[in-house]
């Protein structure tokens, strides 16, 4: 086993200047007004409960009926820029969005469980020089509490559960997030030789800081049991050296292994295409992207929580992007396809496909699990006309004892769950978007009726 060459507490001095750094302004509550034109501004709007036909964006198709507590359901965010990046958490209760309006403001939404808004607050801090985010955005639950960042930027969001949110600018590029049960973070920061680690408490003070030497910058980390977090990080440019991965206690940010990644694990030319928490451990998304190869399947590689390599899973590639999303119970793999979502899961031993039609091409930008048989998914879509690209909240919600032995029905109105050689179809409400223009009626995906 190799280990890091060390782990050194930070001198008081660079403690104190993080904590000043990651000083933070509290928001009132989401009914509340914050002062224009101070650094604790942070705008707040509380949304209509009951959501209607003005929720939809200009263009597209609306219905008159509220959202259903079906199965299947498919929600416009019509409030949401489709060409920024955008994070999805959900729970039992509800699920929130939180995408980045500009390099000083992040904005949350919370939906509950059928779609009806909840709430939806804005984290600001002053305009400054911000680091551009190259990375997707982060969001990880914490207690009743979520965090949130773009990888690679400069500003990290805080909201409570109650819509409250905070915001504070990092001195360092973003890695990752690691939230904690007691709504404290790990924040995972870059520097050039290795990492700078701090858990930061509700209330935007840090408990601890600590740097941590590292053979590359971190490239990305996500949380393992008990809350730890595991870093990634890959070779420098022209360098030798493989991937690597080193695992943090949350307690107090000490190395308890760090292991490379061997290069016979991953495919020629590897490129990351994601990290998340999974079953027993962590999983990797990564592709050899060769120009003229666009049949080269997706790798997702397992690596368990003491940093073995695993199974190496090969999924066939239907699109040139896809995303990754899992937990300690449950790992996903989504991608786009001409008719619908596409979602390839693991639970335990067990393989499912999941497929939400649409009637073009959907592209998944983020994906979370609520409950037990629940997948939330945010993506893409072309609405046509004017509308052009927007997005597209669905909850697939499945009943274990609706699988029947058979090929699954083909329909743009109904949802199917594959397990094996059991299929489940899984209806759309009426109203429900279905394809530009086009919402379920009876069943059945028409023209949308005009407003």
């Amino acid at each position: 086993m190799q280990r890091l060459n060390s782990t050194s507490r930070l001198p008081l001095w660079i403690g104190l200047t993080l904590a000043a750094l990651l000083g933070c302004g509290r928001q009132a509550a989401p009914q509340a007004k914050a002062p224009a034109g101070s650094p604790r501004t942070a705008a707040a709007t509380t949304l209509p409960h009951a959501a209607t036909a003005s929720d939809a964006p200009a263009n597209l198709p609306s219905s008159a009926t509220e959202p259903q507590a079906g199965p299947l359901l498919r929600r416009w965010l019509a409030e949401f820029a489709a060409d920024r990046p955008i994070a999805l958490v959900a729970g039992q209760e509800r699920v929130v969005v939180v995408q980045r309006e500009t390099q000083d403001r992040l904005r949350g939404a919370a939906f509950d469980a059928i779609g009806r808004p909840i709430w939806q607050t804005t984290a600001a801090v002053e305009p400054a020089t911000a680091l551009v985010a190259t990375g997707p955005m982060l969001a990880v639950q914490a207690g009743n509490a979520l965090w949130a960042g773009e990888r690679g930027g400069a500003l990290l969001g805080h909201w409570q559960a109650d819509g409250q949110a905070q915001a504070r600018r990092l001195p360092m590029p973003l890695a990752g997030l690691v939230g904690q049960t007691d709504g404290a973070a790990l924040v995972v920061l870059q520097q050039p030789a290795g990492a700078r680690v701090a858990r930061l408490h509700g209330e935007g003070g840090s408990v601890w800081e600590v740097a941590v030497a590292l053979p590359t910058p971190v490239t990305a980390a996500v949380g393992i049991l008990r809350g730890d977090a595991v870093l990634l990080g890959r070779p420098a440019a022209g360098g030798r050296a493989g991937w690597w991965l080193a695992r943090l206690a949350a307690a107090d940010g000490k190395v308890l292994w760090q292991r490379e990644v061997e290069q016979r694990h991953l495919p020629r030319a590897a490129e990351l295409l994601g990290i998340t928490t999974a079953l027993g451990g962590v999983a990797i998304l990564t592709a050899g992207l060769h120009p003229g190869d666009r049949n080269e399947p997706w790798t997702l590689l397992r690596i368990d929580a003491n940093g073995v390599v695993g199974e190496s899973t090969l999924v066939p590639r239907a699109a040139p992007e896809a995303v990754v999303a899992g937990d300690a119970d449950w790992l996903a793999l989504g991608q786009a396809r001409d008719g619908g979502l596409w979602l390839e899961c693991w639970g335990g031993r067990l393989q499912s496909r999941y497929r939400a039609p649409w009637l073009g091409i959907e592209m998944p930008l983020a994906l979370a699990r609520g409950g037990a048989n629940e997948v939330w998914s945010i993506s893409n879509v072309w609405t046509g006309g004017k509308g052009g690209d927007q997005l597209l909240l669905s909850r697939l919600r499945f009943d274990l004892g609706s699988l029947h032995s058979g090929d699954c029905k083909e329909s743009h109105c109904t949802a199917t769950w594959q397990t094996g050689r059991d299929c489940a179809e899984i209806p759309a409400s009426d109203g429900s978007p279905c394809g530009p223009g086009a919402v379920c009626t009876k069943g059945q995906c028409g023209a949308a009726p005009r407003p």
